[in-house]
């Protein structure tokens, strides 16, 4: 999760470890899950059965990151959004919750 200027806006408290943005940049049969929990933030390659979620995402920490609706196991869209930080993400699902504080950016693919 990068701010839009680049990164330069990025809290310096903040660890973020990006493995994926997407199910692409994953192995057959894993997507991209994003989770956030205080000062850390990662992104990372998961098994998720369909109809299920990323790790976390029942609490509000995890979100599935994604370029098409048709990776979202959720069943939802995914969706641009614009979230706290200044930061854009597209996921499954509008992120509405702490920590990320997203708006729908637009209707996605």
């Amino acid at each position: 999760m990068k701010a839009l200027d680049g990164g330069s806006s990025c809290p310096p408290a903040d660890n973020v470890a990006v493995a994926c943005t997407s199910a692409c940049d994953c192995p057959s049969g894993q997507v991209c899950c994003g989770s956030r929990e205080f000062t850390t933030a990662k992104a990372t390659c998961t098994t998720v059965a369909a109809g299920d979620s990323c790790p976390g995402a029942t609490v509000g920490t995890g979100a599935q990151f994604c370029l098409s609706s048709a990776e979202c196991t959720n069943g939802m869209a995914c969706t641009t959004q614009s979230c706290a930080g200044g930061t854009q993400i597209s996921a499954c699902g509008v992120q509405t919750q702490s920590p990320y504080d997203c708006s729908a950016a637009d209707a996605g693919p």
